[in-house]
């Protein structure tokens, strides 16, 4: 079991956030953004066909831009039920979950899915998966932020538009061999 407790730091500025994707245009001081965190849970998951690849649809900042499957944890969901369910719904796979193998965080604000302006604060678990059967992958959570999911050739992986996050921590463990 992983819990995360976070804590405000006394007497620490808050960092400056990015903006990203289409509100790069926001001015900061006319917007009153609706302050959220999200933990969520994601599989770099390979198998003999490659490296299991989700694309983001126009619902995000960063639709056709190509991630790991994965989601937020619902409440009382265990991180490795919540990413076995996610990688279920978005890519119709059945993997085996592997070990945590990184922590990563990132804060901006953007519009949400559902049109607010959010200050977001992402935490992502991510784990290492393999799927024994592979098969064509398919979106079963129709209307979300999951556009497609394909197997991507592992010599092929860097073709792909990747977000900036996914293209950073991939080429880390893609090139360790890993």
């Amino acid at each position: 079991m992983l819990r995360v407790r976070v804590e405000p730091l006394s007497g620490q500025a808050r960092p400056q956030p990015r903006l990203r994707g289409l509100d790069r245009g926001l001015v900061l001081e006319e917007v009153d953004p609706v302050i959220r965190q999200r933990v969520a849970a994601y599989a770099v998951v390979v198998s003999d066909r490659g490296l299991l690849a989700t694309e983001y649809s126009d619902r995000t900042a960063v639709a056709e831009r190509w991630g790991m499957p994965g989601g937020g944890i619902d409440d009382h969901e265990e991180p490795d039920e919540a990413v076995l369910r996610e990688v279920a719904e978005e890519t119709s796979q059945r993997i085996e979950l592997g070990e945590l193998i990184r922590i990563q965080t990132s804060h901006w604000i953007g519009r949400s899915p559902r049109a607010e302006i959010e200050d977001f604060h992402a935490i992502r678990l991510i784990y290492r998966g393999t799927c024994p059967v592979p098969t064509e992958p398919v979106v079963v959570d129709h209307g979300g932020t999951t556009e497609s999911a394909r197997w991507v050739p592992l010599p092929e992986w860097r073709q792909l538009r990747w977000t900036v996050n996914w293209q950073q921590i991939l080429g880390e463990l893609l090139s360790a061999g890993e």
